[in-house]
């Protein structure tokens, strides 16, 4: 069996992932395991590897300090960081915690007053964002206060006059805090962020550069007894180098990966032995996992060893095309162009389901940026910020101007991005397509199928209240195929990644029921990603609201039309009580969505109302929500509430639940994501989980709900 350490990996990372969806308990995992060992035969030793791998991944997670009793207060050392959040090791066990404005280094002890963090139900085929912490063990908490109880380096200071000093920064030690937001984005667009991450490129020019240093020294122990020495001194140098600058950069997770695998083949090649890219691949991601399992949840986990396997698949079949004569230059620009293709397919798995951004101009922009950033730009940020003095100032200012002439390149090769959306589903085809690139046929095949935009259209009218958190949102597919898009929930960009996962590329109209946050959040990103035909709100902003004024901006901004009731300026009743109320009809039923208006308004509603088949509860189940006469005037079949979990207003009250007695109640901090489906005469209402995707709810008591 050719690459054992692969196939072990890629059972520890199965295995992982499955205590997810089904533990497995300690004593099971040992009779499957030997079990495994006994039945293995050289016919089936992969299928018994990959087993074996996944009894390994399963007891690491085991292995993993159970949470303890949550306190006001802790100390503990942080092990991992993903973005504003990090894994903190306290007495009490693992916690997962959001440190603002950001964590402090890797191996920081801090202490810390925490809030528990109420954890929010998936919108459907969004990227679980809590499994890290679940396969941790960690609880979610807040960190209200918090403070390091060990000291961190101050961070070098940049000579005056150089043009990006915070590029400079990113490259020498990946701190981007001070990277200027559009370069950020432009670099995003361009595929070529990456560059501004402490990965593998960097880790294997600093290991490079420094054994290259080691074997110029080392050529003077040529001669004599000392040829040992001199071979054994640049590998010995570049996996030191590789160690340290891990240390240095906090030890994300690509550079966990390829440290391990610098490190291995630095022993392979000391024991005379020719490594295995797959071999040392495997090894490095077992160490990793066997290090802290709950990476494997990580997108920097994903996105970093999905690359590196598609160019390992990949450029076999790509340097077929390099010709005999063709020059060397060529040969270089063919490999360069290669590497950074596969390099995006391997991580279009996670582009595509998390951000929905992939870059159009990457393999050219990366051409000369990879070269000029990493080549040139990381050895002299590098030693800019930690070498001797007398070379700060001059390799600053050559890494500054590097970076202004990849910049222009990189901008000049801007041409935009495109907007994949797909579930896990989806990921997974992209994966089988990532390791069937020896057979080309059956890559495009299966990322044609992955990458299609087009859904199955439901027949019938289709009304889906996502599980935005603390907000409202509505949409509404009508049997035509139109959609229509009632409020948009709190600010984000969760709805307009749902929305295109969906199949949503055009919204004919959005109809905002008053212009809180909680309910017109999320539509920002909406007017300016997806084509809208027409803008409905209750009234026009006041200048004091800056964000609504900006939607509003946006949507004239874009043409659409708008439709605002005119409001008697004299009127002092409350805000929400001037939000527009819809109401539905298809075929025999009805839908009644109420925003956020207050029982007085509700009891003058309820006058000559007809019957009602679902009823949106209004203001997310408060107090003051859903009076006696609306109710008696609907008798709807079911009601909705929208609201988050453990919110802290308390929502939905529980008066308001005991006036909707004898009704089903669907609770979306409950249920999840909530869809009813009709086709004029029959009501199927249904619910999304993770598992089981929509599926039926049952008749059951009001009060199980």
């Amino acid at each position: 069996m050719r690459s054992p350490l692969a196939w072990l990996s890629l059972g520890v990372f199965i295995g992982v992932w499955s205590w997810l969806f089904r533990p497995v308990s300690p004593w099971a995992l040992s009779i499957i395991f030997l079990a495994t060992l006994a039945l293995t035969s050289r016919s089936d030793a992969r299928i018994g590897v990959v087993v074996l791998g996944l009894c390994i991944g399963q007891a690491l997670v085991w292995t993993q300090p159970e949470p303890g009793q949550l306190r006001a207060w802790t100390t503990g050392e942080i092990r991992s960081v993903t973005g504003k959040s990090a894994l903190l090791l306290t007495p009490e066990g693992h916690l997962w915690t959001q440190l603002w404005p950001k964590p402090p280094p890797v191996g920081t002890r801090i202490a810390g007053r925490m809030t528990p963090k109420a954890s929010r139900k998936l919108l459907p085929g969004e990227w679980p964002q809590d499994a890290q912490a679940q396969l941790a063990r960690a609880r979610s908490v807040r960190m209200t206060f918090w403070t390091p109880l060990t000291s961190t380096p101050e961070p070098t200071r940049m000579p005056d006059g150089l043009v990006h000093p915070g590029l400079l920064r990113a490259l020498g030690s990946g701190d981007r805090s001070e990277v200027p937001r559009q370069t950020t984005d432009l670099m995003r667009r361009t595929g070529t962020v990456h560059l501004l991450a402490i990965s593998g490129l960097h880790v294997g020019m600093i290991s490079t550069v420094a054994g290259l240093l080691a074997w110029l020294l080392s050529r003077a122990l040529t001669r004599g007894r000392w040829p040992p020495l001199a071979r054994i001194l640049p590998v010995i140098t570049a996996a030191g180098a590789a160690i340290g600058y891990g240390s240095l950069v906090q030890w994300p997770v690509s550079t966990q990966r390829a440290v391990a695998m610098v490190v291995s083949v630095s022993l392979l090649s000391l024991c005379g032995r020719r490594p295995d890219p797959w071999q040392v691949l495997g090894l490095a991601a077992i160490v990793v996992l066997g290090a802290q399992p709950s990476q494997a949840a990580s997108l920097g986990f994903l996105m970093s060893f999905g690359a590196v396997a598609a160019i390992l698949v990949g450029m076999p079949v790509w340097t077929r095309l390099i010709q005999e004569r063709t020059p060397w230059i060529g040969r270089v620009a063919v490999h360069s162009i290669g590497a950074t293709v596969f390099a995006t397919l391997g991580t279009l798995p996670v582009t595509a389901w998390v951000f929905q951004t992939v870059s159009l101009s990457g393999p050219l922009a990366n051409l000369l940026a990879v070269p000029i950033l990493a080549g040139l730009g990381v050895p002299l940020a590098i030693f800019g910020t930690l070498g001797p003095s007398y070379l700060q100032a001059p390799c600053l200012w050559v890494a500054d101007r590097a970076i202004s002439l990849a910049l222009m390149w990189i901008e000049f090769c801007d041409i935009g991005t495109a907007t994949p959306a797909i579930s896990a589903v989806g990921a997974l085809v992209l994966m089988a397509s990532v390791a069937t690139l020896s057979r080309p046929h059956w890559t495009l095949v299966l990322m044609a199928c992955a990458l299609s935009p087009w859904r199955p259209a439901p027949e019938g009218l289709t009304v889906t209240f996502p599980a935005v958190g603390q907000g409202s949102a509505v949409l509404i597919r009508w049997p035509d195929g139109r959609h229509w898009l009632i409020d948009g929930g709190p600010p984000g960009l969760r709805l307009l990644h749902w929305l295109r996962r969906e199949g949503v590329h055009r919204i004919e109209r959005v109809i905002l029921s008053h212009p809180d946050k909680d309910h017109f959040g999320g539509l920002l990103p909406v007017v300016r990603s997806l084509p809208v035909d027409e803008f409905w709100t209750s009234r026009p902003p006041e200048p004091e609201e800056r964000d609504y004024r900006q939607l509003w901006r946006d949507v004239h901004a874009r043409e659409i039309p708008v439709r605002a009731p005119s409001i008697d300026p004299y009127d002092l009743s409350e805000d929400n009580d001037h939000g527009l109320v819809v109401t539905l009809r298809h075929g025999g039923q009805r839908f009644l969505f109420l925003g956020d208006v207050s029982d007085t308004v509700e009891d003058r509603i309820a006058e000559g109302m007809p019957n009602m088949s679902v009823v949106h509860v209004s203001h997310h189940g408060s107090k003051t929500a859903s009076s006696p006469a609306l109710i008696a005037a609907a008798e709807p079949q079911a009601a909705v509430i929208q609201s988050g979990e453990d919110n802290r207003f308390g929502h939905p009250h529980a008066q308001t639940l005991a006036r909707w007695a004898g009704t089903k109640v669907h609770r979306t901090d409950t249920l999840g994501s909530i869809r009813f489906r009709s086709d004029g005469r029959q009501l199927i209402a249904q619910r999304w989980t993770a598992v089981s995707g929509w599926r039926s709810l049952p008749d059951r008591p009001p009060e199980f709900l």
